[in-house]
């Protein structure tokens, strides 16, 4: 508990950042409603639709994800290289990194809250973001940047590469299945797309559940081992 407190400390300044980015993000939704309301008419009322909550959300768990990669980087040479423990380093990392999740979603749900006064018909669902998947996604979010940040360390910065191969994968390859589906061209993405879809229906919530919690796991012990066994480098 100690090592931890300590690590808080050291690392308030990225909470206070966190702080800062909610409120940008809720600055940044108030400004969206504005210029949709004028563009829409005085008939198109946004507040209330929860995009203000949306970009609180969003900016704030992107600056998490960039920031908290980051700090791997700089956190694990500083703190172990002052005579820190590895295992104390990754208790207080995974501490400080769910606190900050914590923090966002602290943000996220008094804005919800606000918003909810305004009561607008329709808008963006951010029921998911206040539900109990959120437990697993924060679990998975903080494996995946321990992940990153172990993998930065062991390989080098050129393994981002493949980090932002697969984001951009991830990013381009929906809508060129989606199109090839519709299309029935027959291609590899064709096919892709229709064994995607069969997997998804065999899925049901709890399987899914189950194998998010099974790949949350793996990546955190990937992830500890490397850790464990990673050289201190300045």
């Amino acid at each position: 508990m100690n090592t931890i407190m300590k690590q808080l400390k050291v690392r308030r300044d990225e909470m206070l950042f966190d702080i800062c980015i909610c409120m940008a993000g809720a600055a940044l939704g108030v400004i969206g409603c504005l210029i949709g309301e004028y563009m829409g008419g005085r008939g198109e009322n946004l507040w209330g639709s929860g995009i203000i909550t949306f970009c609180v959300f969003l900016l704030g768990m992107l600056a998490l994800a960039i920031t908290g990669i980051a700090s791997v980087l700089f956190h694990f040479n500083l703190l172990v290289g002052m005579s820190c423990t590895r295992k104390d380093f990754l208790k207080g990392f995974i501490a400080v990194t769910l606190v900050r999740f914590l923090i966002i979603y602290g943000c996220s749900g008094i804005v919800y809250l606000v918003e909810g006064c305004a009561g607008a018909a329709s808008g963006v669902d951010m029921s998911i973001v206040f539900s109990m998947l959120m437990v697993l996604i924060i679990m998975a979010g903080t494996a995946v940047i321990l992940f990153a940040g172990a993998c930065i360390l062991k390989f080098g910065y050129k393994v981002t590469w493949v980090f932002w191969t697969v984001w951009m994968a991830a990013c381009i390859l929906p809508s060129r299945i989606s199109s090839a589906m519709s299309n029935h061209t027959g291609s590899i993405f064709d096919r892709l797309g229709k064994f995607l879809v069969k997997a998804a229906d065999a899925f049901t919530p709890v399987t899914a559940s189950a194998l998010g919690v099974f790949l949350t796991v793996v990546l955190s012990i990937i992830s500890i081992v490397m850790l464990l066994r990673q050289d201190v480098r300045y």
